[in-house]
């Protein structure tokens, strides 16, 4: 139930003021909704980038979260772009490549502790 409204949502805006990693906005992001996020150091480390696969506002300025949202109903082409942004970085931590990296990182790991 709760799935089916968000399916139906429009956007994702995630106004949290601590995050660590933040998987629900590479989970919105996979489905095409664009993201407007706080502008948290974790999101940078993700690959989260102001205009390009997400919108950004300073933590807890609503009135700059308002602000975004607006432009996403004003300014032609901003939407998509957004949302097409944001599913090509989502696209990145797929179960499937998560499990590729970590294996290449671990069996890294592991040669250096043989050879060692």
């Amino acid at each position: 139930m709760v799935l089916n409204k968000l399916l139906d949502a429009d956007i994702f805006c995630h106004p949290s003021h601590d995050e660590t990693f933040g998987i629900a906005p590479l989970e919105a992001a996979i489905r095409r909704f664009p993201v407007i996020l706080s502008e948290l150091p974790p999101y940078k480390y993700i690959g989260w980038e102001n205009n390009v696969n997400c919108l950004t506002y300073p933590t807890q300025d609503l009135n700059q979260l308002q602000n975004q949202i607006f432009r996403l109903i004003s300014e032609p082409g901003l939407y998509e772009n957004i949302s097409t942004g944001g599913y090509e970085l989502a696209k990145n931590y797929s179960n499937e490549n998560f499990l590729s990296n970590i294996t290449q990182v671990m069996s890294g790991l592991i040669s250096q502790v043989k050879s060692s």
